[in-house]
Order: structure tokens, then C-alpha cells, then sequence
């Protein structure tokens, strides 16, 4: 029993830091999940991504950078990549 409980408690504190990285996506600046987690360099694209976006296409824009650099620090992939199979496409292009 002491394990199922040490299991919940990781699993709540993994959503918890979920919900920090979420909020602070939307409310600080896109990228803002991948600086907490150390990745600089896609932390500062994803931020200089999302004032370009914010200008082009306004708030839209912003939680859409956001969205994928939520997604990008919890699952290690793009947004896109959850809706296409991009390793298949790689290879099929290589073939």
C-alpha cells in the first residue's frame, strides 16, 4: 500500500508542475515551461516565436506558441506531432 500511495503522491506533483507550466504559458510568455525545465534555447525561440505571433495574428497566435511549448516540455513533442505520425512521414520521404 505504501507504494500506490508514494505513486499518487509523484502523480500529484507532476500534475501540480503541469498546472504551474500551463499557467505560466498563458499568463508570463510562451516558452516559459522549457526555461523551468533548462532547454534555453527552445525556451527563447518559443518566446521570440510567440511575440511574433502575437503581433501577426494576436491573442491566437500567443496561446497557440504557448500550446506548443506546453506541449513541447510535458510529452517532448510538438503539438503537431500528437495529431500526425511524423516518424512514418520522415521515413516515407527517406525511402
Amino acid at each position: 500500500m505504501a507504494t500506490t500511495k508514494t505513486h499518487t503522491q509523484a502523480t500529484a506533483a507532476t500534475v501540480v508542475t503541469n498546472g504551474v507550466k500551463a499557467i505560466a504559458e498563458i499568463g508570463v510568455v510562451p516558452g516559459a515551461s522549457l526555461l523551468a525545465d533548462g532547454e534555453v534555447r527552445s525556451g527563447t525561440l518559443h518566446i521570440l516565436s510567440g511575440v511574433v505571433a502575437r503581433a501577426l495574428f494576436g491573442p491566437i497566435g500567443w496561446l497557440a506558441v504557448g500550446a506548443d511549448s506546453f506541449s513541447r516540455s510535458v510529452s517532448g513533442k510538438h503539438i503537431y506531432e500528437h495529431f500526425f505520425d511524423v516518424d512514418v512521414d520522415v521515413k516515407k520521404a527517406r525511402d
